[in-house]
């Protein structure tokens, strides 16, 4: 959709949705909620970088008002799921253990109560597809869920057994040690 010239005949309903502003300068950051729609216009030479949180019912942010906002923390020191190594998305945990494959699942799950079989089967294979020689997704589940089961809900995901979710990390870690002992090649 062309921002500067909207059909109002075709897009009807753009001209209800709540709108707001903001000119960002040098440093600043804009925090925009999952779900709102949202427009970018750099004017100049600028470079912009966009991070996806994912929603999650277990944080709670009664705490957030005692936050002294003055206080920053470098991206380069702050958490993220996924990373680019040697040009390769790879989740950024090089060394998934049970209580990050834990972690890792719940995001997945984000809002929803229930991680489905679909749910993992498309993290799974965003996952892997940088990996050669895994096991199949299919048997992945099984490391976590009982025979013939579609579904796990928010509760049985968090009383996973470490050692299900330590050999579900097993099974993740695959692509981290493929890159580690591809050989290197000088350049020249």
């Amino acid at each position: 959709m062309d921002m500067d010239r909207i059909n109002m005949f075709k897009h009807k309903s753009v001209a209800d949705v709540p709108w707001i502003w903001s000119t960002l300068r040098s440093g600043d950051c804009i925090f925009i909620p999952a779900g709102h729609l949202h427009q970018v216009r750099s004017y100049g030479r600028s470079i912009s970088s966009t991070n996806h949180f994912s929603p999650s019912p277990d944080v709670v942010f009664d705490d957030c008002s005692g936050v002294d906002l003055n206080e920053t923390v470098p991206l380069n020191e702050a958490g993220f799921m996924w990373t680019y190594k040697d040009g390769k998305l790879l989740l950024s945990n090089s060394r998934l253990g049970a209580a990050s494959m834990k972690h890792h699942l719940l995001m997945v799950m984000r809002d929803q109560e229930t991680l489905t079989y679909e749910l993992f089967e498309a993290f799974y294979e965003e996952t892997m597809q940088q990996a050669r020689d895994f096991p199949d997704v299919e048997s992945s589940w099984r490391l976590i869920s009982s025979e013939n089961q579609t579904s796990l809900s928010r509760n049985e995901v968090k009383e996973l057994k470490n050692e299900a979710l330590q050999k579900l990390a097993g099974v993740f870690n695959i692509p981290h040690q493929q890159l580690a002992t591809k050989p290197k090649r000088d350049e020249l």
